[in-house]
């Protein structure tokens, strides 16, 4: 699910469901690796899990993203990692992340599992208003390269493939894969539109690994009229926000469940 775009409680009472029929497991920044893994170590819990929502965002998918994950940045070539190092504040060794690594192994890590909290409320994390947030420039203009240089980053095949195999996983347990888009500002729209290129190469690369998927929801605030007095920022919505596009989007859980899956179409067609 996405952590803060989508409350469990909506789907729930629209659904006439019970407590707990349905949980946000999201985690912040979670890249298809990451995921992947959660669930494998949970797989005792989920595996009957009839439908699995996944959020689709091509920017988790970007080779650049591993900036937000101190483990992945290990996939980077040493090109994109001093291209990387240049724009933003990353540790000055590009070995670093091991050390964290060899921690979590030795000290038993178990961040992955699912707490008993995080059940018992549902898992979802909603977010106040904030459209002072609205247009923001990230620093050194981060936002506005995102999606550059495809000569040295683009979508990262192995994010792909992890997608590949949650989604695998979720099915051979007799589930159903669904991708979700939330909605996000036109400000957020307009850096996306503004790289048809990176859209072009995403998309080949996702029906060839991923193939056929069943897929809801818009990137269109206008679909949901939604206000920007409805976001936290230009890429997520507030607790509002959230609810509105959770009650249209999610009315009906069995006529989902029934959708048959097709190719990726560009995304803003959705």
């Amino acid at each position: 699910m996405s952590l803060y775009g989508i409350p469990p409680i909506v789907i729930t009472k629209t659904n006439q469901l019970i407590k707990n029929d349905v949980i946000n497991i999201s985690s912040n920044a979670a890249t298809p690796l990451a995921n992947y893994s959660m669930y494998i170590m949970n797989e005792k819990l989920l595996k009957n899990a009839d439908i699995v929502f996944y959020s689709l965002d091509p920017w988790i998918y970007n080779e650049k993203y591993y900036k937000h994950r101190p483990y992945e940045r290990l996939l980077w070539k040493l090109d994109q990692y001093f291209f990387m190092k240049e724009y933003l504040d990353i540790p000055d060794s590009y070995f670093s992340p091991l050390t964290k690594i060899f921690k979590n192994i030795f000290s038993n890590n178990t961040k992955c599992k699912i707490s008993e909290h995080r059940l018992n409320n549902s898992g979802f994390i909603g977010r106040p208003a904030h459209p002072e947030r609205l247009k923001v420039t990230p620093k050194n203009g981060f936002g506005h390269f995102i999606y550059e240089d495809l000569n040295l980053f683009g979508p990262s095949t192995i994010q792909l493939k992890y997608i590949k195999k949650l989604k695998d996983r979720v099915e051979a347990n007799g589930g159903v894969f669904v991708f979700v888009l939330t909605p996000r500002h036109d400000y957020a729209i307009d850096v996306y539109r503004s790289h048809p290129e990176y859209e072009k190469l995403f998309l080949e690369q996702f029906n060839k690994i991923v193939g056929e998927t069943v897929l809801i929801g818009s990137r269109d605030m206008r679909k949901y009229k939604l206000t920007s007095n409805q976001f936290f920022d230009n890429g997520h919505l507030s607790v509002r926000g959230a609810i509105i596009y959770t009650k249209k989007e999610f009315s009906n859980i069995q006529r989902i469940h029934n959708l048959k899956p097709e190719k990726l179409k560009p995304l803003l067609q959705y």
